[in-house]
């Protein structure tokens, strides 16, 4: 939903203040139910904390902040996958099917 959300944010052309406004209203309140989902999911007993499925909540958790800026801060991407390809990592889309987006018109510089 998120990488749709960009996707129509590119389509549109939309500036980094107006991007800005439309994830927070279309991707922001997704982003609050899957956070309640994930804490629910550990806090709740219902997902085993050493299981994979418990270690990538944990870690989705405890990155939260970073990984939702792009609903605080004009501009920030929406991942880092450009960033880590420039350094070299093959590590960079997951496989096809899995929040996949083709055809990115506009990537963020690296720094």
């Amino acid at each position: 939903m998120v990488y749709g959300n960009e996707a129509l944010v590119l389509e549109q052309g939309l500036d980094a203040e107006a991007r800005l406004r439309f994830h927070q209203q279309y991707s922001g309140p997704p982003m609050d139910q899957l956070h309640s989902w994930l804490e629910e999911q550990l806090a709740e007993a219902k997902t085993e904390p050493n299981s994979g499925l418990g270690k990538a909540i944990s870690y989705l958790l405890n990155h939260w902040q970073p990984l939702t800026l792009f609903l605080r801060e004009k501009g920030a991407p929406l991942d880092n996958n450009i960033c880590t390809a420039a350094r070299g990592s093959a590590q960079v889309m997951p496989p096809p099917g899995l929040c996949r987006v083709d055809g990115f018109r506009s990537l963020p510089a690296c720094s």
